[in-house]
């Protein structure tokens, strides 16, 4: 089995070293044409998988963030969700990366509500009932979001709109 990788490895070897000596030796420019219509679709292409790396990138930088506040803001005791409060969430947002400018953009916002599915809640007013219609208990909640700009470089690229913003929202139950 191993002879027979080493074999192939091998034959792909040569046939490379043949193209490159063809097309070394080529006087009909045939080959020439072909590359120079090559290499512009292969670097459109690498030019496109970077852009889509740096976003990606980003994006998982500002889901982190929004993450990172949301987790302070869950195991901090809010008591009145005060100014200082809003600003040590901003700063729990905003401190996570050095690399990018992220923003706590808009404000955290506290909200009461109840939980109604795996992943949704039914939004109530703060203070208007102790209980939920189901019996559980009435459930206080902190959105953080955060957003970054995206890299300037993939704003469009060929032609396709790109976000110009990342964004991500977080909401995690307080108490």
């Amino acid at each position: 089995m191993k002879t027979r990788h080493h074999n192939f490895i091998a034959s792909i070897m040569a046939a490379a070293a043949m193209s490159l000596r063809r097309f070394i030796r080529a006087r009909e420019g045939s080959v020439l044409v072909e590359f120079t219509v090559a290499v512009p679709v292969l670097l459109a292409l690498l030019v496109g998988l970077l852009a889509f790396g740096m976003i990606e990138y980003q994006q998982m930088t500002v889901n982190f963030a929004a993450q990172a506040g949301a987790d302070y803001a869950a195991t901090t005791a809010l008591s009145t969700f005060n100014a200082a409060e809003i600003t040590a969430i901003k700063n729990a947002v905003t401190s996570t990366s050095s690399s990018v400018t992220i923003t706590a953009s808009p404000a955290p916002a506290q909200l009461c509500g109840c939980v109604t599915g795996a992943s949704t809640f039914t939004t109530v007013t703060c203070g208007s009932a102790t209980l939920c219609a189901n019996g559980n208990p009435l459930g206080t909640f902190v959105t953080v979001s955060a957003q970054v700009p995206a890299p300037a470089f993939s704003a469009s690229f060929l032609g396709i709109p790109l976000p110009t913003t990342l964004t991500a929202k977080v909401t995690v139950r307080t108490q």
